[in-house]
């Protein structure tokens, strides 16, 4: 089998007719038109664009099977070869596949073409039009996409072959326990050849090192133009089981072997686990009692929309992860290479099926529930995924319909654990209790009457900590930027607290109900949406994932032990600051100094969580007083300082630095990796200088084998900083080498105090 990457050489054209003169060369993932950084409110593309590529397939690969797979294609999507239509697809958040051997050219030049329509559809989940909808659907390949040869006889493709509980390979696990465990598998074969065929199928499972840790062989016999499937398990001595602690993996091969040969092969990435939902010790995760902490998440940057490269998602998750979350829920369901950088880093997912407060019965019904057959059948080997989130999201939705959409989970994944989840409905896990106010007046029928079914169940809240005044003028302590100031910031933490607001359904609230198995924060990162004018800047992360004074207090709530000394003062230390100073840390004691004085020393606030702030009462007040200072905190375990800060009051802006947001993942030269480029704007001790310049556009200018992503159009560059801190994107170019990057103020000041430019140089490297 050999499978190549199909990302390059594309021509792309926006709109319905193709012109060559017009036509741009692109990379995948690729948008369809870049957009501000705030693009909410419809501000991006919608409607139809094509996409072409030349490519030469050699005569030796006639007679094997060939497979086109685009893992996003947003919207309506119809893949044509050589001319000849291939497949049309119907929702933008599965893979369009399609089997396309016949269709190519042998030895020669082919020509696939892409058609795309994201346009509003309300037969096309999610389907609510986007100037109504909470996030946005953005538009083109935007995802990656493989060619692949095979052998006639070969392991099928799920989605491809359409069948329940079926196709290409399903493991699941029985009786784990920390000495043994069954590894079970179910493998579908299929023989295109034109006579019978007979092969050997051999199971192994590799650990990490490399290492076949058990192995089984099965004599099989396939008549011509036939399937079938072959069943067995494997057991495991002392297994090194999955968690979030120790994302251990192994891989399980399967190879179909003729006259000595293997003629193919499929590796899946799997992890031993098990799991089980409560009603008062929240999940048995192997044989452990535990609860979860996590964020929704919408995949979106400034400028690219959804079309992040893979490193882009990977560090996202890796953002997440280190404020010290352990689980990630969405409206869709994301990429392969996503979930397996959950698989491998230890964070869950909650897999949800493409919908949000929409539901018409017809076609629109039918595709969404096939779409939640071809999410299992895609992603169901992957340890990472905690549940499943059928009934679409917070949508009006007839009882009977809930009940199919239920049941088709359990079709789809017949062993344990499966696990389905909503706000409502017949589904194992229940998000929470019936709130009329979510849907609006009118949609009273739809909750827990409707349900039919009083049985306590398992609990979970999907979403909390999002609370504005109202979901129209959606002003908000929560849902403020970084630029608003060290005062909003902190606020919004003291909201969490419920230390001015009572409003159920805070961090404090979530965190103290023993009941519930998990919790998970709206959102985790700020993200544009169609239904209104401004983003949803709620999350601890920005829309540029810099983070606010919430992502340290959910980092502080970590024990020492498996997350280190947190330690962070909540505030800039200027005068527009919070009087009282929060500061989080999971130690035993802080102290406070101003400069060297004393402020004070004290133990947590009396507050019911795992570590809760220490709030220095009146410092501002007491202690600022006019003139610049260092404010310092001390983190104190077991009477030894364990870890120090050091806030000093910002200065006037001296000069600029650029740093690259690498998070230890190099930037490849394909074309279309991404790596967000930070210019700080500092005071002449290195402190962030926030908001003093924060209305001057700075320019970024590059050479070598990089560029900045949008310019003047979308206000991407020259862009002013926010909070001190201006970031751009740098796209590496097809070849690797040096990156040469520059920032200066657009206005130039002309005497001996100006802001001095910066100068960064990265590199790409080879694929």
């Amino acid at each position: 089998m050999k499978t190549v990457s199909f990302n390059k050489d594309w021509l792309f054209c926006l709109g319905d007719n193709w012109c060559d003169t017009e036509a741009a060369s692109v990379c995948l993932p690729h948008t369809v038109a870049l957009t501000p950084e705030n693009s909410s409110g419809c501000r991006n593309y919608q409607g139809k664009c094509i996409y072409r590529k030349s490519f030469f397939v050699d005569g030796s690969a006639k007679g094997q099977k060939a497979v086109l797979e685009f893992e996003g294609a947003m919207g309506v999507s119809r893949l044509f070869v050589n001319g000849k239509l291939a497949r049309e697809h119907f929702c933008g958040y599965t893979p369009l596949i399609a089997e396309v051997s016949d269709l190519l050219l042998y030895g020669e030049e082919n020509l696939v073409e892409v058609r795309l329509d994201n346009s509003d559809n309300s037969e096309v989940p999610p389907g609510k039009p986007q100037n109504v909808l909470d996030f946005s659907y953005d538009g083109g390949l935007y995802r990656t996409a493989t060619l692949s040869f095979h052998s006639k006889l070969y392991i099928t493709n799920p989605l491809l072959e359409n069948e329940v509980a079926g196709g290409g390979i399903f493991v699941w696990y029985s009786d784990v326990l920390e000495k043994t465990a069954k590894v079970h598998y179910k493998v579908h074969t299929r023989n295109d050849f034109d006579t019978q065929m007979e092969y050997t199928l051999k199971v192994s499972l590799i650990d990490k090192s490399g290492k076949t840790v058990c192995s089984e062989e099965k004599a099989c016999s396939l008549l011509s133009g036939c399937a079938e499937y072959n069943e067995g398990k494997l057991l495991v001595d002392n297994p090194l089981l999955w968690s979030p602690e120790k994302p251990n993996l192994y891989t399980l091969r399967a190879e179909i072997i003729t006259e000595n040969e293997t003629v193919f092969a499929k590796d899946t990435e799997i992890g031993i686990r098990t799991f089980e939902f409560t009603l008062d010790q929240g999940v048995i995760f192997n044989g452990k009692p535990r609860r979860f902490s996590g964020g929704s998440y919408h995949h979106t940057w400034p400028y690219i929309c959804n079309a992040m490269p893979d490193s882009m998602l990977v560090r996202d998750i890796m953002k997440i992860q280190e404020m010290g979350m352990d689980n990630i829920r969405s409206h869709y369901p994301f990429s392969t290479s996503f979930v397996s950088a959950c698989n491998r880093l230890g964070m869950t997912l909650i897999v949800s099926n493409p919908g949000w407060q929409f539901c018409e019965p017809g076609i629109f019904t039918e595709r969404a529930v096939q779409n939640v057959r071809d999410i299992i059948r895609w992603q169901r080997n992957n340890p990472c995924i905690l549940f499943w989130e059928p009934i679409l999201n917070e949508s009006n939705t007839p009882y009977e319909l809930q009940l199919r959409f239920h049941e088709t989970t359990h079709e789809e994944y017949p062993y344990s654990p499966c696990y389905t989840a909503s706000d409502w409905g017949p589904t194992d896990i229940a998000y929470k209790d019936y709130d009329p106010a979510m849907l609006g007046q009118g949609l009273e029928e739809y909750g827990f009457v409707e349900q039919k079914d009083s049985t306590p169940r398992p609990r979970w809240i999907r979403e909390y900590g999002d609370a504005p005044d109202d979901f129209y003028n959606q002003n908000s302590i929560w849902r403020c930027k970084r630029g608003w100031g060290d005062f909003a910031m902190a606020e919004s933490v003291n909201r969490m607290l419920q230390r001015f607001d009572n409003q159920k359904g805070q961090y404090i609230d979530v965190y103290n109900n023993k009941s519930i198995c998990g919790y998970g924060v709206w959102p985790a990162i700020a993200h544009n949406r169609g239904y209104h004018i401004n983003p949803c800047w709620g999350g601890h992360l920005d829309l540029f994932r810099l983070p606010k004074f919430s992502y340290y207090f959910m980092r502080s709530q970590k024990d020492r032990e498996d997350i280190g000394d947190v330690l962070f003062a909540a505030t800039w230390w200027g005068e527009t600051g919070p009087d009282d100073i929060m500061v989080f840390s999971n130690a035993e004691k802080v102290q406070l100094y101003r400069n060297d004085e004393l402020i004070g020393e004290q133990e947590p606030d009396d507050l019911p969580l795992n570590h809760p702030p220490f709030t220095f009462k009146g410092v501002k007040r007491n202690y600022k007083l006019r003139e610049r200072s260092n404010l310092v905190a001390k983190a104190i375990v077991g009477g030894e300082v364990v870890a120090t800060q050091c806030v000093r009051t910002p200065g006037v802006p001296t000069y600029l630095k650029l740093e690259a947001d690498f998070m230890g993942i190099p930037l490849k030269a394909d074309g279309a990796d991404i790596v967000a480029v930070r210019c700080y704007v500092l005071d002449y001790d290195h402190t962030v200088a926030p908001l003093t310049l924060d209305h001057e556009p700075i320019l970024f200018e590059i050479e070598g084998e990089g560029e900045i992503v949008g310019d003047t159009t979308v206000g991407a560059n020259p862009i002013c900083p926010d909070a001190g801190i201006a970031t751009v994107l740098v796209r590496a170019k097809r070849h690797a080498g040096e990156i040469k990057i520059k920032a200066r103020l657009l206005y130039s000041q002309n005497f001996d105090k100006a802001v001095k430019p910066a100068e960064l140089i990265i590199n790409s490297v080879e694929e």
